[in-house]
């Protein structure tokens, strides 16, 4: 149902549009979204173009794990698996410490801001607190 016979059946409102109107402000939305489709299709296969070999790189390990598990090679392996796991994580996390700290770096000057100004909304709107 469209918004004008919505507005129409709950408010009792009579509205008449023209058709013609109706039509055109359709064909120039379909235009714009066309337009900008075609602009950004380029960008849209690149981005696709630069996934594709990490996400098959993906597709191919989590497809050789879900293989693998099913063996008996899991059984035996699980405890290696496990210890080798362990230690991964202490050396990723020291790899992605800077990379971590950047992002603090980068994001913590705008969270100061947005709280300043939610104090200082609060301070000027809200409700006065008694003491």
């Amino acid at each position: 149902m469209s918004a004008v016979k919505t507005l129409q059946a709950e408010q009792s409102i009579s509205i008449t549009i023209p058709q013609e109107t109706i039509d055109s402000i359709k064909e120039e939305g379909h235009r714009a979204a066309a337009i900008g489709l075609f602009l950004l299709a380029p960008f849209i296969g690149l981005l696709y173009a630069m996934a594709l070999p990490f996400v098959g790189m993906g597709m191919i390990a989590y497809l050789g794990a879900q293989a693998f598990i099913k063996t008996d090679g899991w059984t035996k392996t699980k405890a290696v698996v496990l210890n080798i796991a362990l230690k991964m994580k202490g050396i990723v996390l020291f790899i992605a410490a800077p990379f971590i700290g950047l992002a603090y770096a980068v994001a913590l000057p705008f969270l100061g801001l947005g709280m300043m100004a939610w104090v200082g909304r609060k301070a000027l709107f809200g409700k006065p607190q008694k003491d």
